[in-house]
């Protein structure tokens, strides 16, 4: 059954909201901490303890000195391996070996969720945002967060008798991807977010709005006074037909 206008909610409800709200504060930092907790037990477990066992029992050395030389070559084996799928014929080699992952059927979705993360995550940025605008793209009355890296081509700018932009609409939630256009310079509202802040809402899908976004309502500051002066507007054009109206004539 739904709740009556009249009645009041429960006293239950603000100890839950404030639980709720304790949740989404304390949550983010202990699973951030729990996750490298967890990537590091792991890494030691399987990784560094079978070779510092290894290098204490067989060779001699001490796991002071062990360990080091372990991270070392650790190091040492990424930097070859970058350095043979750089070149022609292991690229041929990892493209096989991601061909042959994508046949499997359960083992191609984990892995294609952990290379999309881990692209994201560690590739360089070589593309230089120059700041966040928003568009109406795909149409009008639709607006779309879009990051500016370039003035685009002159030919464009001709047809288009005004300067013109060129952007990238990343998409949600995995903006590795997206829609490179060539939009009008007066066509683009420059945002005041930064370009971590526009990744985190495309990212949460519009759930996570910066703070300098977010309604007035909520940080309880005052109207704008050109909003103010906007509802007085509407308000009197809504009275001036009843205004405007003839009186209906008093009765001796």
């Amino acid at each position: 059954m739904k709740r009556g206008k009249d009645e009041k909610p429960t006293s239950f409800h603000p100890f839950r909201t404030a639980v709720l709200r304790g949740l989404g504060v304390a949550l983010p930092p202990l699973l951030t901490i729990g996750i490298f907790i967890w990537a590091g037990r792991f890494v030691y477990e399987n990784l560094a303890a079978p070779v510092i066992s290894l290098t204490t029992d067989y060779i001699g050395v001490k796991p002071v000195y062990a360990i080091p030389c372990v991270l070392s070559l650790f190091i040492l084996i990424l930097y070859l391996l970058g350095k043979f799928v750089a070149v022609r014929l292991g690229w041929i080699f990892w493209t096989l070996f991601e061909r042959g992952i994508d046949r499997v059927p359960l083992v191609r979705n984990v892995y294609g969720a952990v290379k999309q993360v881990s692209d994201f995550v560690l590739s360089e940025r070589e593309i230089e945002y120059s700041r966040v605008v928003a568009v109406e793209w795909p149409r009008r009355g639709i607006w779309s967060l879009a990051l500016v890296t370039s003035e685009s081509m002159v030919d464009i700018e001709a047809a288009a008798n005004e300067p013109v932009l060129a952007v990238l609409i990343p998409t949600s939630p995995m903006p590795m991807t997206g829609f490179a256009l060539t939009i009008k310079k007066s066509e683009a509202i420059d945002l005041n977010i930064t370009f971590d802040e526009a990744i985190q809402f495309i990212v949460s899908c519009g759930v996570v709005v910066p703070p300098k976004q977010l309604r007035r309502m909520t940080t309880g500051q005052p109207v704008p006074e050109a909003s103010a002066e906007a509802t007085a507007t509407a308000e009197n054009a809504l009275d001036s037909p009843a205004e405007a109206a003839p009186k209906a004539p008093q009765e001796d």
